[in-house]
C-alpha cells in the first residue's frame, strides 16, 4: 500500500509544510533522489509521512488517517489485548522477571537499572501474528492479498510486515489495526495509544508458569535465528573459498 501523490500534495499544504521534495527529504532523512521518485510515480510510502509528522511535532496517526487508505485510523482506537502486548516481551525482558521473583537481591539491582526492550524487535512481527491468530490467519492473509504462504513465512522470518499486510491480519483476527503498525515499527507504541506501561504491567501479571513456558518458546525462537544465522555464515565462507 502506497499514498498518492496528489494525496500527499493536499496534506503538505493543508498542514503547512514545506512542499519541494529537497524539504521533504531533509526532513525525513530521506534521498533527494529516493523522494522525487516517489511524488513522480504518485507512490508516497507511509513512513515519509510519519517521518515528516515527527519533525513538525503533528500527529503520525491524524496524518495517516487523512489518507484514503486510513481514514478512520485514528477514530475511537481500540487498546492492545493482554496477548499483543505480551508479544512483544523479549526473552531479556522475560528473563529478568523470573530472576526478580526468585531473587530479592536481584531484584533490587534489575529493578533499579533495566529497562524493557523498545518496539520493534527482532521476533516482534511473528510473535504479533500468533498472538492474534484465530487459527488461519497465515492461510487468510496469503488467500486475500495473493501473497504466497512461503512468501509471507519468509516476510515473517524477516521481522517484515507492510502496512498493508498488517491492516489485513489485523482485520482477520478483529484486533486493532494499529498493532501491527506498531510491532512492524511504523508507528511508536504511544502514537498508537497504547497504555502507558503496558507492557511492563502484563509482564507482571503473568502467572509463573506461563512466564516460564513464554520463556521456554523465547529461547528456542532465539536458537532457531541463530543457527539460521551460523549456517548462512558456513554458506557464505563456504562459497567464498570455493570461489578463492
Amino acid at each position: 500500500m502506497s499514498l498518492s501523490a496528489r494525496e500527499f500534495d493536499a496534506w503538505l499544504a493543508e498542514a503547512g509544510l514545506p512542499t519541494s521534495s529537497a524539504d521533504v527529504a531533509r526532513h525525513t532523512g530521506r534521498r533527494l533522489s529516493t523522494i522525487t521518485t516517489q511524488r513522480f510515480r504518485s507512490r508516497i510510502t507511509e513512513d515519509v509521512v510519519v517521518q515528516l509528522s515527527r519533525a513538525f511535532n503533528l500527529d503520525p496517526l491524524r496524518a495517516l488517517a487523512y489518507f484514503e487508505p486510513y481514514q478512520g485510523l485514528d477514530a475511537n482506537p481500540r487498546p492492545p489485548s493482554t496477548d499483543e502486548l505480551v508479544s512483544q516481551l523479549t526473552h531479556n525482558d522475560l528473563l529478568v522477571e523470573l530472576l526478580s521473583r526468585n531473587k530479592a537481591d536481584l531484584a533490587r539491582v534489575l529493578g533499579a537499572s533495566y529497562l524493557i526492550s523498545p518496539i520493534p524487535h527482532p521476533d516482534g512481527v511473528r510473535k504479533w501474528i500468533d498472538a492474534i491468530d484465530p487459527g488461519n490467519i497465515r492461510s487468510e492473509m496469503s488467500t486475500r492479498s495473493g501473497i504466497a504462504t512461503t512468501n509471507l513465512s519468509a516476510l515473517l522470518t524477516d521481522n517484515k510486515l507492510s502496512p498493508e499486510l498488517s491492516i489485513l491480519a489485523a482485520t482477520i483476527a478483529d484486533v486493532s489495526p494499529l498493532g501491527g503498525l506498531v510491532v512492524s515499527g511504523l508507528l511508536m507504541p504511544e502514537e498508537a495509544g497504547w497504555p502507558p506501561q503496558g507492557r511492563e504491567n502484563a509482564l507482571r501479571n503473568l502467572e509463573d508458569l506461563v512466564l516460564l513456558d513464554l520463556l521456554d518458546q523465547r529461547l528456542k525462537s532465539l536458537r532457531r535465528r541463530l543457527k539460521k544465522k551460523i549456517e548462512s555464515q558456513d554458506t557464505a565462507n563456504a562459497l567464498w573459498e570455493t570461489l578463492g
